[in-house]
């Protein structure tokens, strides 16, 4: 039986120069799937106040995005996240049934 290292590698892969992954190149389709993907959602989950309409897409906050007003035992989710116009909903208070 031959050792790995007794095989002759093709030509093809004694030409590859280990380029790590974050500097290989992304072809134009997985790069339009990946610009598709929704954004990672944003939570403040120990605020000490109530959102209001700056608490927006500039922060990072998206449609979904959970508000939890630890000294208020408030809790929110945002419903527009308009630049300067966010929209956030009180879903109700801690202690409530």
């Amino acid at each position: 039986m031959k050792s790995l290292d007794s095989v002759n590698k093709p030509e093809a892969l004694a030409n590859c120069d280990n380029t790590s992954d974050a500097n290989k190149p992304v072809s134009t389709t997985v790069q339009t799937a990946l610009d598709g993907k929704a954004p990672l959602i944003q939570a403040n989950l120990t605020a000490t106040r109530a959102p209001n309409d700056e608490d927006d897409v500039n922060f990072g906050y998206a449609v979904g995005s959970l508000w939890i007003n630890v000294t208020g035992n408030a809790v929110y989710m945002a419903v527009d996240v308009t630049s300067e116009a966010a929209i956030w909903a009180l879903l109700g208070l801690a202690g409530e049934t």
